[in-house]
């Protein structure tokens, strides 16, 4: 039977650590007309398609959350992740691109995560729908000795083959055209993460920037660390959602499935 480990114990965050690690915002790679002439991948990917969906049971938990100042809750949890740190080393593979490649896959097989609440222009009411797809973005360090971060958008695939192409690629064309700065694009089919190599925290806040989207799932991962004892490695994931989307019952069923297919990554990596 896959389990989720239990939470880790909360500890007390400062303000100033808080802004320091701000929550993984998308943002979309500003392209050169000329780049896709010689690059076979489109970036970003076309915006997903999308429908109507009614709240149904539980409409009386949307509308007490949606308009809510804070509707953002959170947990964090540690994942098991020898098997796809184990077949990264062997096949000299990224185990970022590896990691990226479950989350969003697990993401599109669980509907909640796929779940978004949008804003009526006429009228400002708020309504749910569900994309067809999402994907994901990571936070990337420029190479320009300013230690300053950027957002980079990727595509989500079927294949970890696809999908390790193409973020290959839209890393490279980050580090190529990247421009600083923090710009955003108002979409909201995709998943917004950040990567903390440096802590084994217990612990994760989101700050909120310009584009603040709170509907959009947010997740950022810790350090990897792994027991001598027992040579089994284990990663901090914090995982933020919107209430109005997601109550705690939503989440425990994402993190079992996250950790089955951490579980299952020999193969689901393979493809």
């Amino acid at each position: 039977m896959v389990k989720v480990r239990e939470p880790l114990p909360k500890i007390g965050v400062p303000t100033h650590v808080r802004s320091l690690v701000s929550s993984f915002i998308y943002r979309s790679l500003v392209m050169s007309s000329n780049l896709g002439q010689t690059n076979p991948f489109v970036f970003p990917p076309p915006e997903s398609k999308f429908q109507h969906i009614d709240p149904g049971p539980r409409k009386s938990v949307f509308d007490f959350y949606k308009d809510g100042p804070n509707p953002l809750w959170g947990i964090t949890v540690r994942l098991d992740v020898t098997y796809a740190r184990r077949y990264c080393q062997q096949h000299s593979k990224s185990y970022l691109h590896a990691s990226l490649f479950l989350f969003s896959l697990t993401a599109n097989q669980y509907p909640p995560m796929r779940h978004r609440i949008r804003t009526d222009d006429k009228t400002g009411a708020k309504y749910l729908i569900c994309n067809d797809q999402v994907h994901p973005s990571v936070t990337i360090m420029r190479r320009d000795g300013s230690d300053t971060y950027g957002f980079c958008f990727l595509r989500a695939a079927g294949t970890f083959t696809e999908f390790d192409a193409y973020a290959t690629s839209a890393i490279q064309q980050f580090h190529a055209h990247s421009q600083g700065g923090l710009d955003g694009n108002p979409r909201d089919d995709m998943l917004h993460g950040s990567v903390l190599p440096w802590l084994d925290f217990t612990q994760y806040e989101h700050a909120a920037g310009r584009l603040t989207m709170p509907s959009i799932p947010k997740h950022t991962w810790g350090k990897l660390v792994t027991d001598n004892a027992t040579g089994r490695t284990a990663q901090s994931l914090a995982l933020h959602v919107h209430h109005g989307i997601m109550d705690g019952l939503h989440v425990g069923r994402f993190l079992e499935k996250l950790q089955d297919n951490f579980d299952q990554a020999e193969t689901l990596l393979a493809t």
